[in-house]
């Protein structure tokens, strides 16, 4: 990867685009001959994706971002499979990121895909358009589903779970415990506690859990020699911020 001069990123639900930001910034920091990122951006709400149409066009007079990126928003409104089909139809190219950041739990409140879990229906879709060497990235917030006992986190633990049992080609490197239990495990809840700064609040606290999915060889080569976490999958009395670390 230190070599790579061109890199792809999906973001799907992207919101008005604060983690592509993110990314543009550190991976030019990272990776040093990186001379191109090219980011395919969708979502249903067409403010946001006015507001990272224009924040695209005002990056590119910024002092800090140094590479040449360019961002393909998209407005699209995915509510059933045939949707979703229809949406990765439109993509023409395989990805180094795939993202989606604290967004797949309204689908659960909309009651959007209404047979199965959400989470695994979307790693299904997504990571076919993963590179050899990429990595598919979901979180979401660690709040509690509005009519059941049930934490966002265990529903997406659950369904990655079950759409990495359907397909033996991708595992999962963080948490790390994941790696090892999670053709055990039925969905967990962990998460992990970070503070952001933003225009409404000062060190705002965010709780969220993620995932992180490579092809299967990939991952066995970032995980060689990496312990397994302890993670309520193995003891329900575990610190949930544990496997992240």
């Amino acid at each position: 990867m230190q070599q790579i001069e061109e890199i792809n990123i999906l973001d799907f639900c992207c919101g008005t685009g604060g983690e592509i930001v993110g990314m543009i910034i550190g991976l030019q920091f990272l990776l040093p001959n990186l001379k191109r990122i090219n980011v395919d951006a969708v979502d249903a709400n067409p403010d946001a994706i006015r507001v990272l149409y224009h924040l695209g066009e005002d990056l590119k007079g910024v002092d800090d971002i140094k590479i040449e990126f360019h961002i393909h928003p998209m407005c699209l409104f995915i509510e059933t499979g045939q949707d979703f089909e229809d949406f990765i139809q439109m993509l023409n190219r395989e990805y180094h990121y795939i993202l989606s950041f604290k967004a797949l739990n309204e689908f659960v409140q909309n009651r959007s895909f209404s047979v199965g879990n959400i989470y695994s229906d979307v790693v299904d879709y997504l990571l076919p358009l993963l590179l050899p060497d990429g990595a598919l990235i979901l979180s979401d917030v660690t709040t509690k589903l509005d009519d059941v006992y049930l934490f966002y986190p265990e529903l997406m633990n659950k369904g990655i779970n079950e759409a990495l049992r359907r397909n033996r080609s991708y595992k999962s490197i963080i948490p790390h415990s994941c790696y090892y239990m999670e053709d055990k495990c039925e969905g967990c809840y962990m998460q992990d506690i970070f503070t952001v700064t933003h225009s409404r609040k000062q060190m705002d606290r965010t709780k969220v859990a993620y995932r992180i999915i490579c092809h299967a060889d990939f991952a066995n080569t970032i995980m060689d020699g990496i312990r397994s976490n302890n993670c309520r999958a193995v003891n329900r009395l575990a610190d949930k911020f544990e496997p992240y670390r």
